[in-house]
């Protein structure tokens, strides 16, 4: 499923230093015959008196593994309906909302147009929402933990990007950084204010340039990774460099906003 406009923002006003709100205390699934969009705009459900509600929606345990993320399936079955009065045509897409307040959404399988008497329903473990991507394990958990209504981690106060010759695996556990030794530290970083566009998603660059090196005694071996780390050094950002780079003594790295962009959608 794809993130909702109202979830993008939470993470990345969280990944600038604002805290999560209250986690919400109930969810609802709903069915719509139109693409929802981000930002909920195009949601189309059916009416009540085609015997059409919202369901209310459990999520189990969250999974994660290396290289596909962490998600949640809901716990119970779901059944919409029986259809009284009409039917109800061509359901394309499902949703899920936190009061107004839509997290996700994404198509079906195969579109569904149901006759009255009817009904319509989802099998336990078949709704599925995963955070991946550039996101660490831990951040992708500690979403998914505040979907299902734990409160989530404090807000990072600063941010440093690390690089590493390496996969840092999304628990940022093989990391593996130059020596300090060879002109090499973490930089400080800061990120732009969120842009949101309704085909991209939520947008975040780096607010202003940075230079790793020069590298000085040794040449840097080649680094593959980056990673943003709190103040704490947990990883909240995990990605591959546009191109490996190798250093040679006096060598320096820049980075630019147009280096370091994270798309949350």
């Amino acid at each position: 499923m794809n993130l909702g406009a109202y979830l993008q923002g939470l993470i990345a006003d969280w990944l600038r230093g604002s805290a999560f709100p209250a986690a919400p205390g109930a969810l609802t699934i709903g069915i719509s015959s139109t693409d929802p969009l981000a930002d909920g705009s195009g949601i189309n459900e059916p009416t009540g008196a085609q015997g059409y509600a919202r369901q209310v929606l459990t999520f189990g345990a969250i999974t994660s593994s290396q290289g596909n993320g962490s998600s949640i399936g809901n716990d119970a079955a779901i059944t919409f309906g029986p259809v009284s009065g009409s039917e109800w045509s061509s359901i394309r897409y499902v949703f899920i909302s936190a009061g107004a307040n839509m997290l996700a959404y994404g198509p079906l399988n195969v579109a569904r147009s149901l006759p009255v008497g009817d009904q319509f329903g989802f099998a336990p473990g078949s709704i599925q929402l995963k955070i991946a991507g550039a996101f660490s394990r831990q951040v992708a958990e500690a979403v998914l933990g505040w979907v299902k209504g734990s409160a989530m981690l404090p807000a990072p106060s600063a941010l440093r990007l690390a690089l590493s010759m390496t996969d840092p695996l999304d628990n940022g556990s093989a990391l593996a950084e130059v020596s300090t030794a060879d002109g090499y530290q973490r930089q400080a970083i800061s990120l732009t204010a969120p842009v949101f566009d309704l085909d991209v998603g939520t947008t975040l660059n780096l607010a202003a340039p940075i230079i790793f090196g020069p590298a000085v005694i040794h040449g840097w071996s080649q680094v593959t990774h980056g990673m943003v780390l709190d103040q704490d050094g947990l990883p909240l950002l995990i990605g591959p460099l546009a191109a490996p780079r190798i250093l040679g003594i006096g060598d320096s790295l820049p980075m630019t906003s147009s280096t370091l962009q994270l798309a949350i959608r």
